[in-house]
């Protein structure tokens, strides 16, 4: 069976942050690695976006963009007029957040099956097909029976390596140590008051901070921590957070593919989140599951709110045992795969084709 032609439309920049074309990367790996697509991933955005797109297992194309609006990608299908008049794709991704109406429709001239991630945009209802992991389908009953839904954390599109089993964690009385990382960008500093927020919270023994690929508060967290009254390591990127957030014993997230990352290893965890609609809603769903606590926007909450919280979470410690064994519960690590097909699988059900197994 050919390879299936798959046009991905991501964004990502300083300003709305880099979790869309970094899933757009995970999902490319798989349709590659595994001979089920051969992938088009077109995007404009800054030069961050585009450095990490340059990882995919895909034809890159730089393409126009919308300004963002409320911190969000705006998706304008003109924008793929250059890329798709090469070719004809079975199935375009778009990977834009909240569509506007007949913007889906309009990528049809480029596709023969489109596929939505994480939208609840009046654009969704034109789809074949809505798969969402950071928000939930406002009104199920009301899509059309021609819209396919898939959404839920067993969707997650995280690196291979979660995949594999996080050992058992046996929480531990304070002094803990604590993982800060607040997204690629974080381009509200929430580093910053976090680090702010900790510096009067008792039974913290090390932080690590890390600071992702388009982080631009390094050089004032460096001053900030320089006379912390416990340890610092300020990391600018990492591969993976895998590791850290296993290592942690509490970790302070924000972004919806890091609250899943941490929930995957069993990392107790408080979401301080950027201000984004999505993510204080994600976080809660975790929170009233037991998975995580959270102060929601980071940016509305006090400098106070975020250290109490965080002082109640390091001081209960069957707390935190509870939220490692609830965390592996929701999140397996198997999302990205089951994602990749299952979007494979709406285009071959559309077109007649035989469905990847």
């Amino acid at each position: 069976m050919s390879p299936l032609r798959i046009l991905y439309r991501a964004e990502g920049s300083r300003r709305i942050g880099t979790g869309h074309v970094l899933r757009a990367v995970r999902l490319s790996h798989i349709w590659r690695g595994q001979d089920i697509g051969e992938v088009t991933l077109a995007l404009s955005g800054d030069e961050v976006g585009a450095d990490l797109a340059a990882r995919a297992s895909a034809t890159v194309e730089r393409v126009p963009g919308s300004a963002p609006h409320d911190g969000k990608p705006r998706f304008d299908p003109s924008g793929l007029a250059s890329v798709a008049s090469r070719d004809a794709y079975d199935v375009a991704v778009v990977d834009m957040l909240d569509t506007e109406t007949g913007t889906v429709e309009a990528v049809r001239q480029y596709a023969r099956t489109v596929v939505t991630l994480d939208d609840r945009g009046s654009g969704r209802r034109e789809a074949d097909a809505i798969i969402n992991i950071l928000v939930r389908e406002p009104n199920p009953d009301a899509l059309p029976e021609t819209v396919e839904l898939m959404e839920g954390p067993e969707y997650a599109t995280l690196d291979a390596g979660y995949a594999a089993p996080a050992p058992p964690r046996l929480c531990a009385d304070p002094p803990c140590k604590v993982l800060v990382t607040l997204g690629g960008a974080d381009s509200s500093g929430l580093a910053l008051k976090v680090a702010h927020a900790m510096e009067e919270v008792p039974g913290i023994g090390e932080v690590i901070f890390v600071c992702g690929v388009g982080a631009v508060h390094g050089r004032e967290l460096f001053d900030m921590i320089g006379s912390a009254s416990w340890a610092a390591t300020v990391l600018p990127q990492v591969p993976s957070l895998r590791d850290l957030l296993i290592g942690a014993d509490v970790a302070v997230v924000a972004g919806g593919l890091t609250m899943h990352e941490a929930c995957c290893v069993g990392a107790p965890s408080l979401a301080v989140c950027q201000p984004i609609d999505h993510q204080s809603e994600l976080a809660e769903w975790f929170h009233t599951r037991g998975a995580m606590d959270t102060v929601g926007d980071g940016v509305r909450a006090s400098v106070h709110e975020i250290g109490a919280a965080l002082a109640r979470l390091i001081g209960d410690r069957q707390r935190r045992q509870d939220m490692a064994s609830i965390g592996p519960s929701l999140v397996d690590g198997m999302g990205t795969e089951r994602t990749a097909r299952a979007i494979a699988n709406v285009a071959v059900r559309r077109t007649g084709m035989e469905e990847r197994p």
